[in-house]
């Protein structure tokens, strides 16, 4: 059972907007897009949010977005080896490129990638939609388990804010 992120306070102050992998349109390819076939040990869902740093819309809601994920990173990657969930940034100020190759159109935007398909996305909001947007992230994490093998599809529906 995923624990609700929003309660626990304590992990936004260990696990800030630094803590965040932050990718570029190599690392963001290679992790994310073009995962390798029946990788094992691969992550399956990659959470990404894409903005300019300096966006004062998104500086809220990336503390959020750090403190869901590492809530949900520690709840439900287990194993040893084994990633099922990963949370990242793209900074849209430096990779420009590749947020349009996302067809990323307003900030923030954050996107759900499964097995390198993208299957769902937040799109916008300001820092006091912390509520509505913690509930998508938690959302996006139902039907995941420790247990789940890296190979077991999940299936997760499509949702637009």
């Amino acid at each position: 059972m995923i624990r609700d992120a929003a309660a626990d306070t304590s992990a936004a102050a260990s696990f800030g907007q630094r803590g965040l992998p932050q990718m570029n349109q190599f690392s963001f390819s290679g992790n994310v897009l073009n995962r390798p076939k029946n990788a094992e040990d691969d992550v399956v869902h990659w959470i990404v949010q894409f903005c300019p740093n300096w966006w004062e819309p998104c500086i809220g809601l990336t503390d959020t977005f750090a403190r869901v994920g590492s809530k949900l990173e520690g709840q439900l990657n287990s194993a040893l080896f084994m990633r099922n969930i990963r949370f990242a940034t793209v900074d849209c100020a430096s990779e420009k490129v590749l947020c349009n190759e996302q067809e990323v159109e307003t900030y923030p935007t954050t996107r759900h990638y499964y097995k390198g398909e993208f299957v769902a996305g937040w799109f916008g909001g300001q820092a006091h939609h912390e509520k509505f947007y913690t509930q998508w992230l938690m959302q996006q994490a139902q039907g995941i388990t420790p247990e789940t093998p890296a190979g077991h599809v999940v299936e997760i529906g499509r949702a637009h804010v």
